[in-house]
């Protein structure tokens, strides 16, 4: 249905949709290769990757509240206190 009204716009209407899309595919192009000239030192890249790991974990963090215990695998007897 779209496709069909889309043949029966005018010529400048269709060029007008070709020059915007023709002009944000230039700029996102020109703006990534932008960003990979930026070199940012390593300390940004692990706390970027940490904060990454923290908000794609963020649902499991709250689900898992203090009022719920946590098994660790391990029993909670010491080898030296095992009376």
């Amino acid at each position: 249905m779209y496709f069909s009204r889309f043949f029966f716009w005018s010529s400048m209407d269709k060029f007008k949709i070709w020059l915007i899309a023709v002009g944000l595919i230039f700029f996102s192009v020109q703006l990534y290769q932008w960003l990979q000239s930026i070199l940012l030192p390593l300390p940004i890249y692990i706390f970027g990757g940490a904060f990454l790991s923290i908000a794609s974990n963020l649902k499991q963090l709250k689900k898992n509240d203090s009022s719920q215990s946590i098994d660790t695998g391990f029993d909670n007897k010491s080898p030296i206190n095992s009376d």
